[in-house]
């Protein structure tokens, strides 16, 4: 999820699933990784957009599928009408883009095994 008020989310994620969160610190903007009730690893993220110029953007969810190559994940996408919405990227978390499809559904992809610098460690 990215929204502009990271607070007000995890409260409402947590009073209706029971998340708890791991907060960490990306430099300019927080990160939680939440996990579910009864479960020990997080299953998803939500990441402060606060400090992100104010462009009338609400508050969404993306979601992310893993993909082993997502140079030629990219390429198929634009070759079958697709476009590119956030370039490849290289980050601590894996290589990425976001992509949408000709109707313009937007999705992540992610090779979480290609990872360039260090995971911020969680916050105390």
């Amino acid at each position: 999820m990215h929204t502009r008020d990271i607070e007000s989310a995890k409260k409402f994620y947590a009073d209706v699933f029971g998340f708890s969160y791991t907060e960490f610190d990306f430099g300019d903007a927080d990160y939680v990784v939440f996990t579910p009730p009864a479960r020990t690893e997080g299953v998803g993220g939500i990441a402060d957009q606060s400090s992100k110029p104010a462009d009338g953007m609400p508050s969404y969810w993306l979601v992310w599928f893993q993909h082993d190559d997502v140079d030629a994940g990219v390429a198929k996408a634009t070759e079958l009408g697709g476009r590119v919405l956030q370039a490849i990227a290289d980050s601590p978390a894996g290589r990425s883009a976001v992509i949408a499809g000709p109707q313009g559904e937007a999705i992540g992809i992610i090779d979480p095994s290609k990872t360039v610098g260090e995971m911020p460690t969680p916050k105390a």
